[in-house]
């Protein structure tokens, strides 16, 4: 009996440090560094967005929205990434342009798709809800694919700049 629980308490140990992972190491072992689009087939457009996450060498994570070239991209500064189950990934994200914006996300991955699960703002304003759209008349939120050979620095990455 006292080795089963000793057993039980390995266990337990494991699945709380392997969950109590740096920000970069989280979205790293989530597998979203690279290129996500709803079709890779097409260009970005606003019903084809094209989402990039990255990790520099220092470990700062970053992520990008490509909406097309009629639209200016978001780029954010992923402060901080947590596994908060099997399938799901709590962000902060910190838009670059304005610090004082802040929202927590969490995308849901199901193999090789991924979709926004909930976002609010530091407002107070829910954006998505349970994979639902607030501002849409029950829209889900798109599942995205990884986008193959597009994901590494292509010379628009390497130029987006951080504060410390």
């Amino acid at each position: 009996m006292g080795r089963l629980l000793l057993c039980v308490a390995q266990l337990c140990l494991t699945t709380v440090i392997a969950f109590a992972q740096s920000t970069s190491t989280a979205v790293e072992n989530f597998g979203l560094v690279g290129t996500w689009a709803n079709d890779c087939g097409r260009h970005a457009g606003p019903d084809n967005e094209y989402s990039t996450f990255f990790v520099f060498s220092d470990g700062r994570v970053g992520l990008r929205h490509d909406f097309g070239p009629d639209y200016g991209n978001m780029t954010y500064r992923i402060v901080d990434a947590k596994r908060i189950g099997l399938y799901r990934l709590s962000l902060r994200q910190v838009p670059v342009t304005d610090k004082e914006i802040v929202l927590d996300v969490t995308m849901l991955k199901s193999g090789n798709r991924l979709r926004v699960w909930s976002s609010r703002g530091s407002d107070g304003n829910v954006y998505v809800e349970d994979g639902i759209v607030s501002s849409a008349d029950g829209r889900e939120t798109g599942w995205a694919v990884r986008c193959p050979g597009q994901w590494t620095n292509d010379g628009i990455i390497t130029r987006i700049t951080f504060e410390r």
